[in-house]
């Protein structure tokens, strides 16, 4: 089990970082619209819907590592209304695997949404319209598959 939480850990931060170099290519993106505009006194097409594409991505790869980690759902609130040891654990158990039943809901409603959208084409980059809900449907699937590692925890203790 150590080692599940050690692939689940390392696949957590290899999507948080790679979240991170999206931002980053968003900033750049959205940094050469700015000086496009007020240097050469346009923009190109693509710097529209580049941005956009990237965020998506970026959330949806981003989503994989705050759930892994448990960070999607901490309020701080579970522990002042419910009360005793036992209740908690029951809490937490059941969150965790709602979220992995999400996370697949997700990802099958979005590899749907993929493939009706795969032979249309976005309009100023002319790619796959699903590049829009590829990142969701496999943010979704990874989520799920790094929340084992939790609803496993959860459930070991609710036994105790």
């Amino acid at each position: 089990m150590t080692a599940l939480r050690r692939a689940a850990s390392a696949a957590a931060s290899a999507c948080m970082a790679i979240a991170a170099l999206l931002t980053a290519a968003i900033a750049a993106v959205v940094f050469w619209t700015v000086v496009s505009r007020f240097a050469f006194g346009r923009t190109p097409s693509w710097t529209e819907e580049l941005p956009r594409i990237l965020m998506v991505w970026a959330v949806f790869i981003g989503l994989v590592s705050t759930t892994a980690r448990g960070v999607n759902l901490e309020a701080g609130l579970l522990d002042l209304w419910a009360r005793g040891a036992r209740m908690r654990a029951a809490c937490r158990c059941l969150a965790e695997v709602l979220v992995a039943a999400f996370a697949l809901v997700l990802a099958a409603t979005a590899s749907e949404m993929a493939e009706i959208t795969w032979t249309s084409t976005t309009p100023a980059l002319e790619v796959p319209a699903a590049i829009f809900y590829l990142p969701v449907a496999i943010g979704g699937a990874l989520a799920a598959l790094l929340q084992v590692p939790r609803v496993i925890d959860a459930a070991a203790a609710l036994r105790r």
